[in-house]
């Protein structure tokens, strides 16, 4: 009841958050961090990283404690690990960082577009077509895309126009695509097509291969071409029409590839809001910047229209002149039309901006009345969970005050039944008085050992249930998880003892007699402390000769096994071999006899300690953590079932009891210890 009372208040401390404290030591703040699944269940042993530099992996709960900078937070960018999640969201308040992470679909790669001499290469439209995707390469050469998880990128799953792809390089979340620019005369097929639409005012008898400097035009290459034989140019012709050729497709190229707007970057329902923000201002700055270059062609080309009307305008017909006039007003009415459409673009441009910063404020407004109400919620949790403290304690001081009394009641009577059939023994059976007399005196020496020692070890632990209430009086704000943890810890300790305690009486008053399923005693013993095996990597090997039967009491067989294994347990973590090793040995031998053989490769027992360590509240060991009634117990478990024990050990190296256990008789329960020590060297 005191368990389950002081659990209660513990369950009810980390339900609303009382167990979190928020430790600022200098510029670093204590994060508890919990990571959630979209249904919000706990996901254990998840690796993340908070603002590409703090890493961690949450425990068995989904938790995970770090410190962070206070120019940290609230985090600007958290990442997962794991290539089974990503983050789908987060939430931080209060020294408490929520995480929620979904099942990850998608894996994003930065590519990195080069040619052969490691220049990078600008808006080239790259295409994917296994996985539909068109990005263009941003001023670094570099796009971003997304492929399943399970994918990974070959050579031959890259298409880009006007470029042989020869290798990539790289691995993991960054790759570099190598390209060799291909010169397929794409242009020359544009010419083929359109070779009517050749300029009526240029006569093509001044132009030849000879005068190729004044052709700035592919149409009019590619009908030089078409007039001459190719094979019976020299060397030197070939060469000026090949690099003519080259550079007219190099200029439309680079004209082509000046205008594109680079957008490396798409906003969606995944992406960073911080990033979408910053990705919307780098366009409008790339808008700007082409507003600047088209504002310093635009006058370049007007100077040299100009200069070409106040050269040549007078030997324009009137036809001419007025055909001019025409394009120019057409001109003119577009640029006003684009004068409203840049102005109503540019207002609503800037009323979209204006309902972020309106968003973006509502939301802030909306945070600090969610912090102001979670303040007063804690404040009443706070003071219940006071007042729920308070009430545990007393209930706990008055249940270890009955259990004292029941106990109490329990020995003395236990105490008048001995007196009682001392008393009724026959006088003239002198040995048997004598031997009830010794067995008396021993159970009477026991007793008084047992009062004071169980009465000092129940008074400690009240002490300490005391001085914490007393610190909580004092102390009622965020120590409150420390003193709950104390009064936890504290009442486990009392619980285990109390259990000790409790076994001796049973071991005193065996029932059940029957035939004994060894190997299901030994594995429920071994399965209390399954904690303790898997983390420390216990070797348990257990051997029962096949076919034993064995008669006796199961529950005293099964303490007997219970306290033993568990010093095993407990002393084979220090062994200095590279695993802690327990090994269990059952056989057959003589007349229904068995005998149990449990060792470990622990620290084993000092010589001047082993005729001890069968007494009561005896701690024959530093390291030891009990309360000295382990071996105790076990040893009046073999009293009641007439068994003998050797103890084989070697301080520092293992420690072997060897036992050896008769088929007693149903009621029969005479009580004798015969212990032999034997060092090994």
């Amino acid at each position: 009841m005191i368990v389950e009372m002081t659990r209660f208040v513990f369950l009810l401390s980390i339900f609303f958050g009382i167990h979190t404290q928020q430790i600022v030591a200098q510029d670093s703040v204590n994060v508890q961090v919990k990571v959630y699944d979209i249904e919000l269940n706990t996901l254990p042993e998840v690796r993340m990283e908070v603002e590409n530099s703090i890493e961690f992996t949450t425990n068995s709960s989904g938790l995970a404690f770090i410190k962070l900078a206070s120019d940290m937070l609230p985090p600007k960018h958290i990442e997962s690990l794991s290539n089974a999640f990503e983050v789908e969201a987060w939430n931080y308040s209060k020294g408490i960082l929520e995480v929620t992470l979904r099942q990850r679909v998608t894996k994003y790669i930065m590519v990195r577009l080069i040619d052969q001499k490691e220049n990078v290469l600008v808006g080239i439209t790259t295409r994917i077509p296994k996985y539909d995707i068109a990005e263009v390469s941003n001023s670094n050469g570099e796009l971003l895309i997304g492929i399943p998880v399970m994918a990974s990128l070959l050579v031959s799953d890259f298409n880009i126009q006007g470029y042989d792809v020869l290798k990539l390089t790289g691995r993991g979340n960054e790759i570099e695509v190598t390209l060799d620019k291909v010169l397929d005369k794409p242009q020359m097929q544009e010419a083929d097509e359109n070779i009517s639409n050749i300029p009526q005012d240029v006569d093509m008898e001044d132009v030849s291969i000879n005068k190729l400097d004044s052709v700035n035009s592919l149409t009019v290459l590619y009908s030089i071409i078409k007039s001459v034989d190719y094979k019976q140019l020299n060397p030197d012709e070939k060469f000026a029409l090949d690099k003519k050729f080259n550079d007219l497709v190099q200029s439309r190229a680079g004209n082509i590839e000046g205008n594109i707007l680079v957008d490396p970057y798409i906003v969606t329902d995944n992406s960073v809001l911080q990033a979408d923000i910053l990705s919307l201002f780098e366009r409008v700055e790339q808008e700007t910047n082409l507003l600047d270059l088209n504002k310093e062609k635009f006058e370049t080309y007007t100077k040299l229209i100009a200069e070409k009307i106040e050269n040549g305008g007078q030997e324009l017909t009137l036809d001419q002149r007025k055909q001019l006039i025409n394009l120019i007003l057409k001109l003119r009415r577009i640029l006003e039309e684009n004068e409203e459409k840049f102005y109503r673009n540019n207002q609503l441009y800037k009323s979209r901006v204006d309902e972020l910063l309106n968003n973006l404020a509502n939301i802030y407004e909306l945070e600090d009345m969610l912090i102001e109400s979670e303040e007063e919620k804690q404040q009443l949790l706070h003071q219940f969970l006071i007042v729920m403290l308070w009430a545990a304690l007393i209930s706990s001081i008055a249940v270890l005050l009955l259990y004292l009394i029941s106990v109490l009641r329990k020995q003395k009577k236990q105490l008048a039944k001995a007196n009682k059939k001392v008393r009724d023994i026959n006088e003239n059976l002198e040995d048997l008085v004598e031997e009830k007399t010794v067995s008396l005196k021993m159970l009477n020496k026991e007793l008084d050992t047992f009062l004071y020692r169980s009465s000092h070890n129940l008074k400690r632990p009240l002490t300490s249930i005391r001085g914490i209430a007393n610190i909580a009086s004092m102390t009622l704000n965020t120590e409150a998880n420390d003193l709950f943890d104390k009064i936890l810890s504290t009442t486990t300790d009392m619980e285990k003892m109390i259990e000790k305690l409790t076994m001796i009486n049973h071991i005193h008053q065996p029932v059940d007699y029957q035939q004994l399923d060894l190997f299901v005693i030994i594995n429920r013993v071994l399965d209390k402390f399954e904690n303790e095996i898997k983390e420390f990597d216990i070797d348990c090997s257990i051997k029962i000769q096949e076919g034993l039967v064995f008669k006796s009491y199961p529950y005293v067989v099964e303490l007997l096994f219970l306290n033993l294994i568990e010093n095993a347990i407990f002393f084979s973590r220090y062994t200095t071999e590279e695993r802690p090793k327990l090994k269990i040995k059952i056989t057959s031998f003589s007349h229904n006899q068995i005998k149990i053989t449990i060792e470990d490769n622990g620290s084993g027992i000092q010589e001047d300690v082993l005729d001890k360590v069968w007494d009561m509240f005896f701690i024959g060991n530093e390291l030891s953590k009990g309360n000295g009634l382990g071996l105790f117990i076990a040893g009046k478990a073999l009293e009641t079932l007439e068994g003998k024990v050797e103890i084989e050990t070697k301080y520092g190296y293992f420690c072997r009891f060897v036992i050896e256990l008769p088929e007693i008789k149903p009621g029969a329960t005479k009580l004798s210890l015969e212990n032999e020590v034997v060092e090994s060297r």
